[in-house]
């Protein structure tokens, strides 16, 4: 839940006015991004809620519940699991432009940087007052709507751009290493989503044209990039066709989605480093 509240229970006379969202055009810009990001992460967010609705477990998971046998996940205190594939470590003390974490077992990618990261113990991130440490687990899948959306109510205005204007293209990030091998993910119109890998290099497949800038990579279809990232992980992006079903093979890298109506995916996959 994202809120604001004007006013303070019971501010003694005299206090200031309490600083809002809207007190600076910089905390306003702020919770711009995340706003924007949190509309954005409906798809994954909307699996979450059925799965909690199916089973008990909640969009908000402390660590403890994911991993019941390790002694350091009972000592976390505000750190927890957004949903199955991201990891959250909110900064809570005043000034702090820096967070110890403990990051759960497995691999994990800095979801700002691409970094790839060791889990089971503790890492320090950096941490601005802009920036939130969110981390993404090796076999996760998070799928997004299009960056241009701004409502999930239905609308008709033709200035407005609503689930409708975005229904046939999902951004979805993944990470993968060559242990945890797969990763699938259902969203709630029935959309499957997977990534495997296996042994050897990743490439483009042969239909997938190489794209000559970032803004081509956004609106092409059968178009993607390849690009080195620090620590000799892979960053895979690839934007299919419009189709119901596509499966890819990009080298070792396999990516697959079939869904009830036809919808291209842009794949962002940071592949691992063994």
């Amino acid at each position: 839940d994202m809120h604001d509240e004007n006013a303070c229970s019971q501010a003694p006379a005299g206090a200031p006015p309490k600083w809002t969202l809207w007190s600076d055009q910089e905390t306003t810009d702020v919770y711009g991004r995340y706003a924007r990001l949190h509309t954005r992460l409906i798809p994954y967010l909307y699996a979450a809620a059925k799965e909690a609705a199916d089973t008990g477990v909640p969009i908000m998971r402390h660590p403890i519940l994911m991993h019941p046998a390790e002694p350091d996940a009972l000592s976390v205190e505000f750190d927890y699991y957004f949903g199955p594939s991201l990891y959250v470590a909110p900064v809570v003390r005043r000034g702090a432009t820096t967070r110890d974490v403990w990051l759960p077992p497995g691999r994990w990618v800095d979801w700002w940087t691409l970094d790839s990261l060791d889990g089971g113990g503790h890492v320090t991130r950096d941490a601005p007052l802009d920036t939130i440490p969110l981390f993404l687990r090796s076999g996760g899948i998070v799928a997004m709507l299009d960056p241009s959306i701004e409502t999930l109510a239905q609308e008709s205005n033709p200035s407005v751009v609503g689930p409708s204007d975005v229904a046939d293209v999902l951004d979805v990030r993944a990470a993968i290493d060559a242990d945890t091998a797969s990763g699938q993910a259902t969203l709630v119109d029935g959309t499957s989503l997977a990534v495997s890998l296996g042994a050897g290099d990743v490439a483009l497949p042969g239909a997938v044209s190489v794209a000559g800038s970032e803004a081509e990579l956004s609106s092409c279809t059968s178009c993607g990039l390849i690009e080195p990232l620090s620590g000799g992980a892979t960053r895979v992006r690839i934007s299919t066709d419009l189709q119901p079903a596509v499966t890819l093979a990009a080298g070792s890298l396999a990516l697959e989605h079939h869904s009830p109506n036809p919808v291209r995916i842009r794949w962002d996959v940071v592949v691992l480093a063994p």
